[in-house]
Formats: C-alpha cells, sequence, structure tokens
C-alpha cells in the first residue's frame, strides 16, 4: 500500500516547536537523534504489534494492522495526535507501581496493546486521549485548564458508547471494557483534587460527584464476572488468583491493623451485624496490605489499592456515609496505602486529603486511634 501518514509532510513536533527544518527521516529524524529528544515520528511510525499468545481470545490480526495504525492517525487532528503521542512515550509508562517482577509485561499491555485494541474501539481511543490530557494537565501548570478541557472533551465522547458495550455484556467488547473502566478510575481520580468540601473526600452513597472509591469497586466487579475471558486475553499478566492463605504476617505493620480489633467488645453479640461487618473490613485490609509484602508476588503496590475497595461489604459503605467513627477509623488505616502510592500521579495527595477529611470528622476521643495512620509518611 502507498504511505498514508501525510500529515507528517511538514516534519515532527520536536522540530517545529525549536524552528528547525525536519529531514522527516523514520522512525526517528536526524534532528531529534542529535538533540536526545522523543520523536513524533518515531509514533507516527507503524510499529505496534500484539503476540498473539496474549490474545488467544481476540481475532489475530493481519499485516494490514500496521496500515490500520496509519490510517488511525490521520483521522486524528493535530491536538489528539500530541495527545497520542504523549500517551504511548510516556503516560503508558506510569499505569505499574513498584514491586514487579516483569514490569516489560505490563508495560506492552499499555504502551502497545491498548492503543492497538483502540484502533477497533473509538470509545477506547477517546479514553486513551482523556487520560494523557489529564497527565499533561499535572506536568503542564500553565495549560492546565486547556488539558482539562480536553480531558473532558473525550471523556465525554466515550461515556455513552462505553455504556452501551457494558449494557450489551458482548464477550468480543469485554478487554476494551475493562480497559476503559481503568481510564475512569483515572479521570475521576484526578478529577477529585479540585473538590472543594472536605467531606466529599470520604466515600458517599449520594455525593454530588461519583466518587473513585465506587468506580474501583464497580472494576473489581467487573473483573471478578469476566474473570477468564479477561485472563486470556491482553490483561493475562496482570490477572492473578490471590494466594490461600494469605498471610498477615507478610505485613511488618499488620499489628497496627491488628489492633483496631480492639474497639469492639469481645465477645461480641451475635445479633450485632454492625460489629461483625466491622471485624470483616478489617481482616480485609490486612489481607489486601500483606499482598503488597508477598514475596515473588506479580501485585504491585498500586494494584493492592484497588483490593479493599472491591472486597468490602455495601454495609460498611453504608456505616462510612453515615460518618460512623470505627468506619472512619478503618478508612484512615487504608489512607496508609494511598500514601504508599502518592509517586503515582492519580494517587498525588488523595491518601492524604481523605486523612484530613476523617480527622475534622472525628471526635477527640477517637484521634488516637488514627495516631499511627497520621504518621506513615507519604511515599
Amino acid at each position: 500500500m502507498r504511505r498514508i501518514h501525510r500529515k507528517t509532510r511538514n516534519g515532527c513536533k520536536q522540530c517545529k516547536s525549536r524552528r528547525v527544518k525536519c529531514d522527516e527521516k523514520r522512525p526517528v529524524c536526524t534532528g531529534c537523534i542529535r538533540n536526545d529528544l522523543s520523536c513524533s515520528l518515531e509514533f507516527l511510525t507503524p510499529s505496534f504489534t500484539v503476540p498473539r499468545a496474549l490474545q488467544p481470545s481476540l481475532p489475530v490480526r493481519t499485516p494490514l494492522a500496521k496500515n490500520d495504525l496509519g490510517l488511525k492517525i490521520t483521522l486524528l487532528d493535530d491536538s489528539q495526535e500530541e495527545l497520542l503521542h504523549h500517551y504511548t512515550t510516556t503516560t503508558s509508562l506510569t499505569f505499574f507501581g513498584r514491586g514487579i517482577n516483569s514490569p516489560h509485561h505490563h508495560i506492552r499491555i499499555w504502551q502497545n496493546d491498548m492503543p492497538q485494541m483502540a484502533l477497533s474501539q473509538e470509545f477506547l481511543m477517546q479514553g486513551i486521549l482523556a487520560v494523557s490530557a489529564l497527565h499533561l494537565s499535572t506536568l503542564q501548570p500553565h495549560c492546565k485548564d486547556e488539558r482539562l478541557q480536553q480531558a473532558l472533551r473525550s471523556e465525554q465522547l466515550a461515556i455513552r458508547p462505553f455504556r452501551e458495550l457494558v449494557l450489551k455484556g458482548k464477550d468480543d467488547d469485554i478487554h476494551a471494557v475493562f480497559a476503559f473502566a481503568g481510564f475512569v478510575v483515572t479521570y475521576v481520580l484526578v478529577q477529585s483534587e479540585s473538590l472543594d468540601s472536605p467531606s466529599d473526600c470520604i466515600p458517599s452513597l449520594n455525593g454530588e460527584r461519583l466518587h473513585w472509591f465506587h468506580i474501583v469497586r464497580g472494576l473489581v466487579k467487573l473483573l471478578e464476572k469476566n474473570w477468564v475471558q479477561l485472563s486470556q486475553g491482553p490483561f493475562g499478566p496482570l490477572i492473578t488468583r490471590f494466594p490461600d492463605p494469605i498471610e498477615f504476617s507478610w505485613n511488618p505493620d499488620d499489628t497496627h491493623l491488628a489492633r483496631l480489633h480492639e474497639i469492639f467488645p469481645d465477645p461480641c453479640s451475635d445479633d450485632d451485624e454492625d460489629i461483625s461487618i466491622y471485624k470483616q473490613t478489617i481482616d480485609e485490609l490486612r489481607r489486601a496490605s500483606a499482598l503488597s509484602y508477598r514475596k515473588n508476588g506479580i501485585l504491585n503496590d498500586v494494584a493492592v489499592t484497588y483490593i479493599w475497595p472491591g472486597a468490602i461489604q455495601q454495609r460498611f459503605l453504608e456505616l462510612l456515609h453515615d460518618k460512623q467513627p470505627e468506619a472512619l477509623v478503618i478508612l484512615a488505616h487504608y489512607c496508609v496505602l494511598l500514601k504508599r502510592v502518592d509517586y503515582c500521579w492519580p494517587f498525588r495527595g488523595v491518601g492524604e486529603k481523605m486523612l484530613r477529611s476523617i480527622v475534622k470528622e472525628l471526635s477527640l476521643v477517637w484521634k488516637p486511634w488514627i495516631e499511627w495512620a497520621l504518621t506513615q509518611p507519604v511515599v
């Protein structure tokens, strides 16, 4: 086929910004090689391949997939091209946390497989553009509002077709649906930075804005419902069954979490279901916290923060909504996990802000119970 990337005939974006002539050599122009820059032509030269072993449940792509990528790029305007390039070269590298044995598997999923999948799923492409714009909003304070508007436009274009696919529930769409749902978590997390009311930082059942906590719960339920299909697709390397049993002792700080059981009388009244819920929720937090310390595990510390919201019972959310002090104390200890992923840009400041909100809701008699959580450092 004839070349169809004619949109780049005036040179790469890096040469344009430096106001120098670009020789348009691919995959990287001479000017970017000389100045050690990330050339936009490197992305515009189609190079995405999806290992068949990772996608047994997906249709096998023909060699024309490379030309399809070029065609997709010609349908994007300049600002969208910029966002797509930033996603593949930068944003996609930020989705894996620390503590992974085989990081290249994780990088490939977000950097290669997701854009490849987005060629046939326009809503996923818009999700990629949205999360890229959000990332740039954190890197470019001088044009933060512009980047947030870009993210909003892309997200609005994607939400309706995403919801339609969720309702249809087709197996062939589940990989793209799951990927986009993960992007929604990132979107809501970053948007939560602008919340004015401290109470909005605590998960609620009737807030004006949907809390990211509930988005995570939906993502986990989506995973549980479609485990087999997702484990056979591009997300396979990310999906693992937890070891049985999970040893609380893996976590060197488990004594601080176990101490929360002392809040409740022992033995508990058989008919006090809320106390039983609290105790179960504490142990779910202990399990999630222990997983981040498991030797030779593939769960990174970012993934661990998703486990507890997906494991707790609906009744505990109702207790949180009512600002019950016992529920707030337990939530404060979850904030320790959030503070440990503060290095990951969507979570930046989330744990500290939630913890400050909890402090404002608790009376003095409850403050000693969260002292340890308050003293834990931001990583």
